[in-house]
């Protein structure tokens, strides 16, 4: 639909700056203060035709909300911080998107703070982040416990926490269900006839790494299988091939591997491919994510993939109903499914 108003005008109205207010923009695009302030704040609540036209009249009038005098009026910034360990793996980045992209939908504005690898960095990057005066805050916290999450929360009220699975704040924590998934991936190895299973963990000061292991302790004296043999690893494709040497040469038995992320999963297949062996033939190997590399990798990789779209977009949504001040009972924890490709078979 055309807009009703000149489009011949709007290069002098923007040459001189005369138009830059947000009664400006509800005039020329015909309709109300409160419609254009509902486009800023609250566009669901907006008819997307009436959205399209007052966002092509801001873009054509160069209109900047003017978002301290709306923190002014609301005590509130419309800025929700995000703090992660980093986006250049594959799992925070799915997080991240997700995050960013309920955000546009909801019109809020995020910032993000990578490399917090521990309870100390997050308690700084908490510190930056509400100095800037984030209404609430979006966390992966995997290695704190429930002394530091409760220093981190009277810090800032209003954060969610990702990877938490502390019972003493399952109101405002988003996690896996690690346990199925750990259970998935066993259960898919012993179904397959593996009974020598070994595991490629990540760092155990990982909360969702110790509550893995157990689950995988649990799964094997169900079945009266010995303790698993394991290698710690660091989370990396380097430190899956190292462990995978490591466990190959410490047991000649070995027919099948369950690593716990995917990263170390392909380090795992590079390292048994490189030794000789044939995938999945003589070794199949389990990841745990279904990372973009998990399709790709040669051959292609059985592993457990965690909702993490899911995951995002429920925490951008968590967030605003705590700035909102709205109950939320506890959450449910999000489950996992196996993904079942090329790198698991029959044992030889």
């Amino acid at each position: 639909m055309a807009l009703c108003y000149s489009r011949l005008a709007l290069p002098i109205i923007k040459r001189f700056a005369v138009l830059n207010t947000i009664r400006d923009v509800a005039r020329i695009a015909g309709v109300s203060v409160a419609t254009v302030s509902r486009v800023l704040n609250e566009p669901d609540k907006v008819a997307p035709k009436t959205q399209a036209r007052v966002r092509e009249v801001m873009t054509e009038l160069n209109f900047i909300p003017n978002l301290n005098a709306r923190s002014l009026a609301t005590s509130r910034s419309g800025v929700i911080g995000i703090l992660v360990n980093n986006v250049s793996g594959g799992y925070y980045a799915r997080i991240v998107d997700s995050i960013e992209e309920e955000a546009r939908r909801r019109n809020v504005f995020t910032l993000i703070n990578c490399g917090n690898h521990d309870s100390d960095d997050v308690m700084q990057a908490a510190l930056r982040l509400a100095s800037r005066q984030c209404d609430a805050i979006i966390a992966s916290v995997p290695f704190m416990d429930d002394d530091v999450l409760a220093r981190f929360l009277a810090m800032q009220p209003n954060a969610v926490l990702l990877n938490c699975i502390s019972p003493l704040y399952r109101n405002r924590s988003l996690a896996v269900d690690n346990r199925y998934g750990v259970r998935l991936a066993l259960d898919h190895l012993y179904q397959l006839g593996h009974r020598h299973i070994a595991l490629v963990i990540g760092p155990l000061i990982n909360s969702e790494v110790q509550l893995r292991l157990a689950a995988c302790r649990e799964w094997f004296a169900e079945r009266g299988l010995a303790e698993p043999a394991l290698v710690e690893g660091d989370f990396t494709a380097e430190s899956g091939a190292k462990s995978a040497e490591q466990l190959l040469t410490r047991d000649n038995q070995l027919t099948a591997l369950f690593c716990f992320n995917d990263h170390m999963a392909i380090g795992a297949l590079h390292h048994a491919r490189k030794a000789g062996l044939a995938i999945p033939a003589q070794l199949s190997v389990v990841g745990f994510d279904n990372n973009e590399l998990a399709a790709y990798s040669e051959p292609g990789l059985t592993t457990v993939a965690q909702p993490l779209e899911s995951l995002g977009e429920k925490a951008l949504i968590l967030a605003q109903q705590l700035i909102a001040g709205e109950e939320s009972g506890d959450q449910p924890l999000l489950l996992p499914e196996l993904v079942i490709r090329h790198s698991t078979a029959t044992p030889a």
